[in-house]
Formats: structure tokens, C-alpha cells, sequence
């Protein structure tokens, strides 16, 4: 991975009606115990696994990645020392505006085990409606076929483990093709003379004027901007 340095400073942050959002297979099945959205209660206090802006070469146009939406990933528990998730586990992906609220449908992983889905190592895919007050679809891979297709991806070599891609994702700089075009951002500061955290850097002592651009206006959440943000 390439670094520059220059005129300016790049941060890279390291770091899941109807909504634009391309679903899973129309097609349904029955889940083998229990209400779904009783068992998703309380998800926003599992474990955060990742909280994503922008494309993804996985996704495509799936999951709200040409929306500006913030991918945040939850789970009920973490997968064991061979990457396999137990029994029991739950996965739940969000989506979040630019302001932090919760949009469209969620996305959901359920690890039913036993004999349910054997293709699928026992998990079950399901979605809500945009409003995420009913469960729209479910079932095993045959009948969210394109939930499981995607899926199949996570088990090759370094994408993931279980059906479930890896977390938290990473995000690198390799060119200056990314951030190029930042005059074409989101402009969020403009600035001049002194401040009290900058002493004589980023251009004080000279009084020069700061401009600070973001590639997504978004707010951080839970203290942290999502993985992919550029500030320029």
C-alpha cells in the first residue's frame, strides 16, 4: 500500500416505503422454531462486528451500498477457534443514514444446526419488511437461493468462515485515484487562524486556510466513524 504526504492529510479509517436494496429470493420457507423477531430483540447491544460505507466487491448493489448507507453488523456470539459459529448464533445486518437512524429492511442469520439446512452448515436467511416490523422472507439456501449464492463466497480462502464473511473488514489506500476528486466532496469545516488543539500545525503559524472534506457526510456513532470514511 502506497502513503502520501503533501499539501494536505488524508485519513483513512480503519475499521455492516422502499429503500433502493436488492433482496434475497422471493421465495419463503418455514422456520423450524420460534418468532424471528422475538429472537433479534435487544441485537443493537450484541456484539458490533462492523460498520461499513461504501462498495464492497461482494455486495455489488446488495445492501444499500449505492444509498450512502452504513452496513452494521451484529452478532449473538463469535465463531470458535476453526472459524465455525455454534448452534444458537444469531447474525443481524442494519442499515444507517447519514444521520445515525436505522433504514429499510435488515438482513438476518440464523444458525439453526440439527438437521435444518445441511447445505448451508444449519443457517437459516431471513429479512424484514422496510419497516422491519414483519419478517418478509426466510428459509434455507434453496429458497433464498441468492442470500446463499453470495454466501458461498465467504468460505473460500480469506473471505470468511461458516458462510459468514470476515469482520471487521479493512479498508486500503492504494492509489491517489481515491481521493483525487475531494474538492468534489462533502465540504464539512472551512477554518482560519488560531485553535487551541493545532498549535502551529495545519497551517496556522502560516494563516492559511483549513478545508475539510468527507468522502460520506455521515456522523459517527457509538464514538467511531464507519470503516471506508476518507477525510481530506
Amino acid at each position: 500500500m502506497k502513503r502520501f504526504f503533501g499539501a494536505f492529510f488524508v485519513i483513512g479509517l480503519i475499521v455492516a416505503g422502499s429503500v433502493a436494496f436488492q433482496a434475497c429470493d422471493s421465495s419463503s420457507s418455514t422456520a423450524p422454531t420460534g418468532s424471528i423477531l422475538d429472537e433479534i430483540t435487544g441485537y443493537q447491544g450484541w456484539t458490533m462486528l462492523d460498520a461499513v460505507v461504501g462498495p464492497d466487491p461482494f455486495l455489488a448493489a446488495a445492501h444499500g451500498v449505492n444509498n450512502g448507507f452504513v452496513r452494521v453488523v451484529y452478532a449473538s456470539q463469535g465463531p470458535d477457534a476453526n472459524g465455525t459459529y455454534p448452534e444458537g448464533t444469531i447474525i443481524v445486518k442494519e442499515l444507517r443514514d447519514a444521520d445515525g437512524n436505522v433504514v429499510g429492511p435488515l438482513t438476518i442469520m440464523l444458525k439453526r444446526g440439527s438437521d435444518f439446512n445441511p447445505a448451508g452448515n444449519g443457517w437459516e436467511w431471513a429479512m424484514t419488511n422496510d419497516t422491519r416490523d414483519s419478517i418478509e422472507l426466510h428459509g434455507d439456501n434453496q429458497a433464498m437461493a441468492l442470500c446463499a449464492n453470495c454466501h458461498t463466497q465467504a468460505n473460500a480462502a480469506g473471505n470468511g468462515s461458516d458462510w459468514v464473511f470476515k469482520h471487521p473488514k479493512e479498508y486500503t489506500v492504494d492509489d491517489m485515484a481515491a481521493f483525487l476528486d475531494f474538492a468534489n466532496w462533502e465540504k464539512v469545516a472551512e477554518n482560519f487562524g488560531p485553535d487551541p488543539f493545532l498549535g502551529q500545525a495545519h497551517g496556522v503559524k502560516d494563516s492559511l486556510h483549513r478545508i475539510v472534506w468527507m468522502n460520506y457526510r455521515l456522523k459517527a456513532f457509538d464514538g467511531k466513524y464507519p470503516t471506508g470514511m476518507i477525510i481530506v
